[in-house]
């Protein structure tokens, strides 16, 4: 609260959550829910003399109804660890929401989403308060509006985890009169991303991973500076919880809506560790041998150490060698060109802005 008297005007400003977790004393309101209020002012003059105050009236209320406020563009750039724990400082940099989450039997408890990316994934999560998992089954999703149209139709990319079955990617499909989810190996696909749930004794958290350009045509294409709505979707179920009551479901924005990420630009030492780190996954999984991938190091680590010298055009010049080598690879087929062509597009943008 605050309170201020300019000479003229008198003003006092409140603020109260919309959900403090202080159950039983504070309430908790959705959007479109309403509340009853009423306001009491006293003055007192220099004799004493008491002046009140009562709107609507004496122990009369008006009411309040909550409004649904679009959420901002999110945006930020970084790399989290998926664990389902939000570290210290880990999301920082992330662009940041707090709205709140519904729990079984018409609760509800404070949560912030966290939306960033780095050079190649697109990280997303959601924490909330919660002293232990609910057992009974816990399951959370995010949506891609991929024709950027506002509506939920054919063609968008969902990403989906589930504590009992693990991570998905899922691709929306005519089924007869209406839409529906089915996963991407279904349909010549691949399941591109990862995700991650725990529980740290005062929240618990989902984290998501999903690839800017898998070069899966089920999937999200983004480049830096691109726009995307996106939405959540997230599901507790409490021991033995029988639907409706013992679940707690929450649509964020509003069922049928669509909020808006913006997919940030890394600054080059990021795209440089982004790209090394890259590099390591590729030979991990084959997709390099680890003789390219160390020819390929070097010429991140030359990039490296000019970029902490404030030797920019040196820099440049050996992100041009790594993009030499890595098309070099890709005509000699040792490298795919969907693997590649990131690598090239990502260093392409740390050039750029040297």
């Amino acid at each position: 609260m605050a309170y201020i008297n300019d000479g003229t005007y008198t003003v006092y400003e409140t603020a109260h959550p919309l959900n403090s977790g202080d159950t039983g004393h504070d309430f908790a309101l959705l959007a479109g829910q309403t509340v009853g209020f009423f306001i009491f002012h006293r003055e007192i003059d220099s004799g004493g003399t008491l002046y009140d105050t009562y709107y609507p009236d004496a122990a009369v209320y008006d009411q309040i109804t909550v409004s649904s406020c679009a959420p901002p563009v999110l945006s930020g750039c970084g790399t989290p660890t998926l664990d389902g724990i939000i570290g210290a400082g880990e999301w920082s940099s992330a662009g940041q929401f707090r709205l709140s989450v519904a729990t079984p039997h018409g609760g509800t408890t404070p949560a912030t989403l966290y939306v960033m990316n780095d050079s190649f994934n697109l990280y997303t999560a959601l924490a909330f308060d919660q002293t232990a998992i609910l057992t009974g089954g816990n399951g959370m999703d995010f949506t891609f509006d991929k024709d950027n149209n506002g509506v939920l139709s054919t063609g968008d990319d969902t990403i989906l985890f589930n504590a009992a079955i693990g991570f998905f990617d899922e691709v929306w499909l005519s089924c007869g009169t209406a839409i529906c989810g089915d996963y991407d190996t279904n349909h010549g696909g691949t399941n591109d991303g990862a995700a991650a749930f725990a529980n740290d004794g005062s929240h618990s958290a989902y984290e998501f991973a999903h690839p800017l350009n898998s070069g899966d045509s089920d999937d999200v294409s983004l480049s830096y500076g691109d726009s995307i709505g996106y939405r959540l979707f997230l599901t507790m179920i409490e021991p033995g919880g029988v639907y409706p009551g013992g679940f707690g479901e929450t649509s964020f924005p509003n069922y049928g809506q669509f909020a808006k990420l913006s997919i940030c630009t890394p600054p080059p030492a990021q795209s440089v560790s982004d790209l090394t780190k890259q590099v390591n996954v590729l030979a991990g999984d084959g997709s390099l041998s680890s003789k390219n991938a160390d020819a390929l190091k070097s010429d991140l680590s030359r990039a490296n150490g000019n970029l902490r010298n404030g030797k920019n055009k040196q820099a440049a010049n050996d992100l041009g060698n790594f993009i030499m080598d890595v098309r070099k690879m890709i005509r000699k087929g040792d490298l795919s060109d969907r693997k590649g062509q990131p690598l090239i597009k990502a260093a392409s943008t740390a050039m750029s802005q040297l």
